[in-house]
């Protein structure tokens, strides 16, 4: 909530809208693929917002007290998707890196 609801708000749709038409062009690529959620983008999306606005943060990991920085859960989210194909979480990054950098 640190840019409010509008940003919020703006954050989930964008993410819905990006991750839809990666994995739109995923499918017509390379044919029917499992394809990944549309929640995953929003996730994707909320998690990158808050990382792109301030990666030199440190976040704690729920179960293991161990604080991490931002950057660095940022590049495993991104290696796991790179890893999976999860096209749809990219669209989340993008959505949230569009915001932040007031592309959009």
């Amino acid at each position: 909530m640190m840019h409010g609801n509008v940003f919020l708000a703006k954050a989930m749709v964008l993410s819905m809208v990006f991750g839809s038409m990666l994995l739109f062009l995923q499918q017509a690529l390379q044919g029917f693929v499992r394809p990944y959620s549309g929640n995953d983008a929003i996730l994707r999306g909320l998690i990158f917002s808050m990382i792109f606005a301030n990666p030199a943060a440190k976040l704690t990991l729920i179960p293991i007290p161990i604080q991490v920085p931002a950057w660095a859960i940022a590049g495993l989210l991104l290696g796991m998707d790179l890893l999976h194909m999860n096209v749809a979480g990219f669209g989340g990054v993008a959505a949230a890196y569009a915001l932040i950098n007031t592309l959009i």
